[in-house]
């Protein structure tokens, strides 16, 4: 009998090439599936990330033949992880969920500040522009994404993707604190002397 769980996963993506498993290559998903339990153990995520991207709250299911007592499992579980990898939740969850077929929508954020060039450990998490931006015209132009188009001139060859036709909800560029955005673990430090940077909603 095989049981089934809901996690959600938060990791730095800065040491992997990526979420999906790949053979003799550190992707999330061969790092947190070997930490795991005993047993088959298979996971399936909302989506995937390529090299060097960062994840907030990713939604996996975990199919495995051993049970897991979710209340106990998870200090244990985050034990074993690497520290650039956290499990934030873990539930149980029926066997007909799907993350990715279940989704309503996916949000990605790009940080870039133009008022202190990058230093340090954040320079993964914020990207620098130390130059003079004309935000109205890039606002403008963030707004012309949103609606339904097909991106098949930026999908990568060789994809099994079914459709390059995608809807987008909302595209906006936002002044924000970027401790704010990144507030939420320690995993993402961000220097004090970052006062400002912008948020890129897809």
């Amino acid at each position: 009998m095989m049981n089934y769980y809901k996690a959600t996963i938060q990791y730095d993506g800065s040491n992997y090439f990526g979420f999906q498993w790949q053979k003799d290559i550190a992707t999330i998903q061969n790092v947190a599936l070997s930490a795991l339990v005993a047993g088959k153990v298979t996971t399936m995520s909302a989506s995937r990330t390529d090299t060097g991207v960062h994840a907030l709250e990713q939604i996996v299911k975990i199919t495995s033949e051993e049970e897991i007592e979710c209340t106990s499992f998870l200090d244990p579980f985050n034990q074993t992880l690497p520290s650039d990898i956290t499990c934030l939740k873990i539930e149980p969850c029926s066997g007909s969920f799907n993350p990715t077929l279940f989704s309503s929508s996916k949000e990605y954020r790009y940080l870039f500040s133009d008022t202190l060039e990058s230093r340090g450990i954040e320079i993964k998490y914020v990207a620098s522009y130390p130059y003079e931006l004309n935000m109205k015209a890039m606002q403008d132009a963030a707004r012309m994404i949103v609606g339904t188009h097909d991106f098949r001139n930026f999908y990568s060859m060789g994809s099994n993707v079914k459709t390059t036709i995608r809807e987008i909800l909302r595209c906006e560029l936002t002044e924000v604190d970027p401790h704010s955005v990144l507030i939420n673990s320690e995993l993402f430090p961000v220097s004090p002397d970052l006062k400002r940077g912008f948020l890129n909603i897809w």
